[in-house]
């Protein structure tokens, strides 16, 4: 989902639906402009359209739908600005070190966990304490009387 939470009016909503659709152990993709980001703050750029999120506002919205994040990455360091865009290579790398937290967007894989249910299918039997913990007898012995005997 590509910048779909920001514009949704209900993102629990919207991400609710896309569980629903996904597979029983499926896993979905978010992109999200970041709150911290400076393509956050330009009209000009979708990211300054809708909300934007945090990390953690991310993370808490995807286990609120019963997802678990699996892995985060943000990217987008350059900031929105014509001249500054051939060198975009090199702010990707500068920014991941120096200023993580002014990436432009966040990408967050969460994959769905499918537990199998438990159904009661009778009532369990109970047994005496005694009964449990008494020693079984040995199997009765096939051969009786003198087994060398036999060959």
């Amino acid at each position: 989902m590509v910048h779909a939470l920001e514009e949704a009016d209900d993102p629990t909503a919207l991400l609710l639906e896309a569980v629903r659709a996904l597979a029983p152990t499926g896993r979905i993709i978010l992109a999200a402009a970041a709150r911290g980001g400076l393509w956050s703050r330009a009209e000009n750029t979708p990211f300054g359209h809708g909300r934007p999120f945090t990390r953690g506002q991310l993370e808490r919205l995807v286990r609120e739908a019963g997802l678990e994040p699996t892995a985060w990455s943000q990217t987008l360091y350059v900031p929105p600005w014509s001249p500054l865009l051939p060198l975009a290579d090199g702010f990707e790398q500068v920014g991941r070190r120096i200023a993580p937290g002014a990436a432009g967007l966040i990408l967050l894989e969460a994959s769905r966990q499918a537990y199998a249910r438990i159904r009661p299918s009778g009532k369990a039997q109970r047994v005496p304490a005694k009964a449990a913990l008494a020693p079984s007898p040995p199997p009765p012995s096939r051969t009786t009387g003198r087994s060398a005997d036999r060959f």
